[in-house]
Protein backbone atom coordinates (compact mmCIF):
# COMPACT_ATOMS: atom_id res chain seq x y z
CA UNK A 1 0.00 0.00 0.00
CA UNK A 2 1.42 3.37 -1.06
CA UNK A 3 0.45 5.89 1.63
CA UNK A 4 0.54 8.62 -1.03
CA UNK A 5 -2.54 7.05 -2.69
CA UNK A 6 -5.11 8.95 -0.68
CA UNK A 7 -8.24 6.97 -1.58
CA UNK A 8 -6.77 3.51 -0.89
CA UNK A 9 -4.95 4.68 2.22
CA UNK A 10 -7.97 6.39 3.80
CA UNK A 11 -10.23 3.40 2.95
CA UNK A 12 -7.90 0.99 4.77
CA UNK A 13 -7.60 3.27 7.80
CA UNK A 14 -11.35 3.87 8.08
CA UNK A 15 -11.93 0.14 7.71
CA UNK A 16 -9.48 -0.59 10.55
CA UNK A 17 -10.69 2.34 12.74
CA UNK A 18 -7.48 2.84 14.79
CA UNK A 19 -7.38 4.71 18.09
CA UNK A 20 -3.76 5.76 17.48
CA UNK A 21 -1.84 6.45 14.29
CA UNK A 22 1.93 6.80 14.60
CA UNK A 23 3.18 8.21 11.32
CA UNK A 24 6.73 6.98 10.75
CA UNK A 25 6.51 6.53 6.98
CA UNK A 26 9.28 8.63 5.46
CA UNK A 27 12.21 8.78 3.10
CA UNK A 28 15.35 9.89 4.94
CA UNK A 29 17.49 10.39 1.86
CA UNK A 30 20.31 12.88 2.40
CA UNK A 31 21.63 12.31 -1.11
CA UNK A 32 18.82 13.58 -3.35
CA UNK A 33 18.46 17.24 -4.27
CA UNK A 34 14.99 16.71 -5.79
CA UNK A 35 12.26 17.33 -3.23
CA UNK A 36 9.70 15.31 -5.21
CA UNK A 37 11.73 12.21 -4.30
CA UNK A 38 10.70 12.88 -0.69
CA UNK A 39 6.97 13.44 -1.32
CA UNK A 40 6.06 10.61 1.06
CA UNK A 41 7.27 12.88 3.87
CA UNK A 42 4.32 15.27 3.50
CA UNK A 43 1.68 13.98 1.05
CA UNK A 44 -0.02 11.47 3.44
CA UNK A 45 -0.68 14.15 6.07
CA UNK A 46 -3.90 15.43 4.45
CA UNK A 47 -5.24 11.87 4.34
CA UNK A 48 -4.35 11.31 7.99
CA UNK A 49 -6.09 14.55 9.00
CA UNK A 50 -9.22 13.50 7.07
CA UNK A 51 -9.24 10.09 8.77
CA UNK A 52 -8.72 11.64 12.20
CA UNK A 53 -11.67 13.99 11.73
CA UNK A 54 -13.79 11.02 10.63
CA UNK A 55 -12.73 8.96 13.65
CA UNK A 56 -13.31 11.34 16.55
CA UNK A 57 -11.34 9.33 19.13
CA UNK A 58 -8.27 8.90 16.92
CA UNK A 59 -4.96 10.42 18.04
CA UNK A 60 -2.02 11.16 15.76
CA UNK A 61 1.72 11.15 16.38
CA UNK A 62 3.85 12.52 13.55
CA UNK A 63 7.59 11.93 13.40
CA UNK A 64 9.50 14.86 11.96
CA UNK A 65 13.22 15.70 12.19
CA UNK A 66 15.56 18.10 13.95
CA UNK A 67 16.56 19.17 10.41
CA UNK A 68 13.03 20.45 9.72
CA UNK A 69 13.16 24.06 8.54
CA UNK A 70 12.03 26.29 5.71
CA UNK A 71 14.71 26.47 3.04
CA UNK A 72 15.13 27.32 -0.63
CA UNK A 73 18.59 25.72 -0.83
CA UNK A 74 19.06 22.59 -2.92
CA UNK A 75 21.72 20.76 -0.91
CA UNK A 76 20.47 17.30 0.15
CA UNK A 77 20.29 18.02 3.90
CA UNK A 78 18.34 21.23 3.24
CA UNK A 79 15.94 19.45 0.85
CA UNK A 80 15.26 16.71 3.39
CA UNK A 81 14.77 19.28 6.15
CA UNK A 82 12.38 21.25 3.95
CA UNK A 83 10.32 18.14 3.20
CA UNK A 84 9.86 17.69 6.94
CA UNK A 85 9.05 21.39 7.30
CA UNK A 86 6.27 20.95 4.72
CA UNK A 87 4.97 18.00 6.73
CA UNK A 88 4.89 20.04 9.94
CA UNK A 89 3.09 22.95 8.25
CA UNK A 90 0.38 20.60 7.01
CA UNK A 91 0.09 18.98 10.45
CA UNK A 92 -0.33 22.32 12.22
CA UNK A 93 -2.91 23.63 9.73
CA UNK A 94 -5.92 22.12 11.49
CA UNK A 95 -8.38 22.92 14.27
CA UNK A 96 -8.11 19.38 15.61
CA UNK A 97 -5.33 19.53 18.22
CA UNK A 98 -5.42 15.86 19.17
CA UNK A 99 -1.95 15.26 17.77
CA UNK A 100 1.72 15.97 18.44
CA UNK A 101 4.80 16.26 16.24
CA UNK A 102 8.02 14.68 17.49
CA UNK A 103 11.42 15.86 16.30
CA UNK A 104 13.86 13.09 17.27
CA UNK A 105 17.58 13.73 17.42
CA UNK A 106 20.02 11.15 16.00
CA UNK A 107 18.42 7.80 16.84
CA UNK A 108 20.85 4.97 17.38
CA UNK A 109 20.79 1.38 18.56
CA UNK A 110 21.82 -2.18 17.81
CA UNK A 111 19.78 -2.27 14.60
CA UNK A 112 21.30 0.95 13.22
CA UNK A 113 23.37 -0.52 10.40
CA UNK A 114 25.37 2.60 9.56
CA UNK A 115 26.40 2.97 13.22
CA UNK A 116 27.66 -0.62 13.26
CA UNK A 117 29.18 -0.61 9.78
CA UNK A 118 30.76 2.85 9.85
CA UNK A 119 31.49 4.12 13.36
CA UNK A 120 32.32 0.78 14.99
CA UNK A 121 34.47 -0.45 12.11
CA UNK A 122 36.23 2.91 11.77
CA UNK A 123 36.96 2.87 15.51
CA UNK A 124 38.33 -0.66 15.29
CA UNK A 125 40.85 0.32 12.61
CA UNK A 126 41.63 3.69 14.24
CA UNK A 127 40.09 5.77 11.46
CA UNK A 128 38.23 7.93 14.01
CA UNK A 129 39.71 11.34 14.87
CA UNK A 130 38.69 14.34 16.96
CA UNK A 131 38.83 17.98 15.94
CA UNK A 132 41.47 19.69 18.03
CA UNK A 133 40.18 22.30 20.54
CA UNK A 134 36.55 21.74 19.50
CA UNK A 135 34.33 19.59 21.73
CA UNK A 136 30.73 20.17 20.63
CA UNK A 137 27.65 18.85 22.38
CA UNK A 138 25.64 16.35 20.38
CA UNK A 139 22.14 15.06 20.89
CA UNK A 140 21.44 11.35 20.51
CA UNK A 141 18.39 9.26 21.29
CA UNK A 142 18.59 5.55 22.01
CA UNK A 143 15.96 3.66 20.01
CA UNK A 144 14.48 1.90 23.06
CA UNK A 145 13.93 5.29 24.71
CA UNK A 146 11.91 6.33 21.64
CA UNK A 147 9.85 3.15 22.00
CA UNK A 148 9.33 3.82 25.71
CA UNK A 149 8.06 7.35 25.01
CA UNK A 150 5.58 6.07 22.40
CA UNK A 151 4.43 3.46 24.91
CA UNK A 152 3.85 6.16 27.53
CA UNK A 153 1.84 8.22 25.04
CA UNK A 154 -0.45 5.29 24.34
CA UNK A 155 -0.84 4.49 28.06
CA UNK A 156 -1.38 8.03 29.37
CA UNK A 157 -2.42 9.98 26.28
CA UNK A 158 -1.14 13.20 24.75
CA UNK A 159 -0.40 15.76 27.53
CA UNK A 160 -3.33 18.17 27.83
CA UNK A 161 -1.33 21.06 29.34
CA UNK A 162 1.19 21.21 26.46
CA UNK A 163 2.20 24.66 25.23
CA UNK A 164 3.14 23.44 21.76
CA UNK A 165 2.25 20.72 19.30
CA UNK A 166 5.93 20.17 18.45
CA UNK A 167 8.34 18.41 20.81
CA UNK A 168 12.02 17.53 20.59
CA UNK A 169 12.77 13.90 21.44
CA UNK A 170 16.30 13.36 22.73
CA UNK A 171 18.45 11.99 25.51
CA UNK A 172 20.63 14.40 27.54
CA UNK A 173 23.39 15.93 25.37
CA UNK A 174 26.89 14.50 25.45
CA UNK A 175 30.21 16.07 24.56
CA UNK A 176 31.33 14.47 21.33
CA UNK A 177 34.98 13.96 22.31
CA UNK A 178 34.02 12.36 25.61
CA UNK A 179 31.62 10.04 23.81
CA UNK A 180 34.24 8.96 21.25
CA UNK A 181 37.04 8.60 23.80
CA UNK A 182 34.90 6.52 26.14
CA UNK A 183 33.85 4.21 23.32
CA UNK A 184 37.31 3.65 21.84
CA UNK A 185 38.92 3.32 25.29
CA UNK A 186 36.44 0.79 26.65
CA UNK A 187 35.90 -1.25 23.47
CA UNK A 188 39.26 -1.06 21.71
CA UNK A 189 41.67 0.18 24.40
CA UNK A 190 42.93 3.44 22.89
CA UNK A 191 42.16 7.17 22.92
CA UNK A 192 41.48 8.94 19.65
CA UNK A 193 43.95 11.39 18.14
CA UNK A 194 43.16 15.09 17.69
CA UNK A 195 43.59 16.76 14.29
CA UNK A 196 43.49 20.54 13.64
CA UNK A 197 40.27 21.75 12.01
CA UNK A 198 42.15 22.97 8.92
CA UNK A 199 43.25 19.44 8.04
CA UNK A 200 39.75 18.07 8.67
CA UNK A 201 38.40 20.79 6.37
CA UNK A 202 40.77 19.68 3.57
CA UNK A 203 39.82 16.02 4.08
CA UNK A 204 36.12 16.98 3.94
CA UNK A 205 36.66 18.80 0.63
CA UNK A 206 38.32 15.67 -0.76
CA UNK A 207 35.25 13.76 0.48
CA UNK A 208 32.96 16.20 -1.38
CA UNK A 209 34.85 15.59 -4.60
CA UNK A 210 34.65 11.82 -4.17
CA UNK A 211 30.94 12.06 -3.34
CA UNK A 212 30.34 13.94 -6.62
CA UNK A 213 32.06 11.04 -8.37
CA UNK A 214 29.70 8.61 -6.56
CA UNK A 215 32.58 7.29 -4.46
CA UNK A 216 31.70 6.73 -0.80
CA UNK A 217 33.93 8.51 1.72
CA UNK A 218 33.57 8.82 5.49
CA UNK A 219 33.93 12.62 5.80
CA UNK A 220 32.25 15.38 3.77
CA UNK A 221 31.57 19.07 4.40
CA UNK A 222 28.03 18.18 5.46
CA UNK A 223 29.26 15.77 8.12
CA UNK A 224 31.97 18.17 9.25
CA UNK A 225 29.42 20.97 9.73
CA UNK A 226 27.27 18.59 11.77
CA UNK A 227 30.19 18.06 14.13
Amino acid sequence: LDVRESHKFSFKLLEFRPHWIIHLAAVADLKTSNITDLSVNWLPVETLKYVQNSLHDCKLVYFSSMLAKESIAVTPDKVYGHSKFLMEQKCLDTENKNFIVLRPSTVWGIYHESWINEFVKASKYRYVFKIKNINPKRYFCYVENVSAYIHELILFGIPENRKSQVFFLTDPPVKLHDYINTFTSVVFGYKTLSIPYFFMYIIAKVGDTLANLKIRFSLTSFRLSNM
